[in-house]
């Protein structure tokens, strides 16, 4: 996916104009306080939040809302569009990544995995403080 020129564009060339309010974004997600189609609670994750909740997270909660929203979202053919799954080494167990048998690997591998399971507890403590009015709550599966 992306643009390419057919020819040579002069510097400062606008090539495309996106209107701001459909631009998916965490910041939008985590400033909008009353649109519950914005964020997952209503856009007070961070309010509600023992602890704060990442820009990444908080995008990662919207567009699980979007997808349960169906054709009522206005990123439905986007989000159609994006991977169902796909595999990264954080998502190892912790078993998997010692048969390896590299210390830096296995040290770097648990700390990230660590970072990762505490952003998802804290996301699920975050959306089970926040009720969902409009009946599309997210559910989250944690990693194994």
């Amino acid at each position: 996916r992306g643009i390419v020129a057919t020819q040579l564009l002069e510097p400062n060339t606008v090539i495309v104009r996106i209107p701001s309010d459909l631009i998916l974004c965490a910041t939008k997600a985590s400033s909008v306080s009353s649109s519950a189609s914005c964020c997952a609670c209503g856009g007070e994750m961070e309010a509600k939040s023992p602890e704060k909740v990442s820009p990444i997270d908080t995008l990662a909660v919207q567009l699980l809302r979007e997808k349960r929203r169906g054709e009522a979202s206005i990123w439905f053919r986007y989000v159609e569009e994006l991977p169902r799954s796909y595999g990264c080494l954080h998502h190892w167990s912790t078993e998997v990544a010692a048969e390896l048998q590299c210390g830096d690997f296995i040290r770097q591998h648990n700390s990230v995995r660590s970072e990762l399971l505490k952003d998802f507890e804290n996301i699920q403590k975050t959306l089970k403080g926040n009720n969902d009015d409009d009946g599309s709550g997210v559910v989250l599966v944690g990693l194994a």
